[in-house]
């Protein structure tokens, strides 16, 4: 049996449930260090200011 997307039952598939795709920068496709930076560290692009941030 199957616990879904082919992954046995009772295994933990693991890995990281959350899209990442807010975290890079769309200039040069880094990842912002720190999530909370204004500008990236590679190519120094402003980035834009996440939604959810008061």
């Amino acid at each position: 049996m199957t616990g879904g997307a082919g992954i046995p039952e009772g295994v933990d598939a693991g890995g990281d449930a959350a899209c990442w795709l807010g975290l890079l920068c769309p200039d040069c496709g880094a990842v912002r260090e720190p999530a909370t930076a204004a500008e990236c560290w590679r190519c120094g692009a402003a980035l834009p200011r996440d939604r959810d941030s008061p």
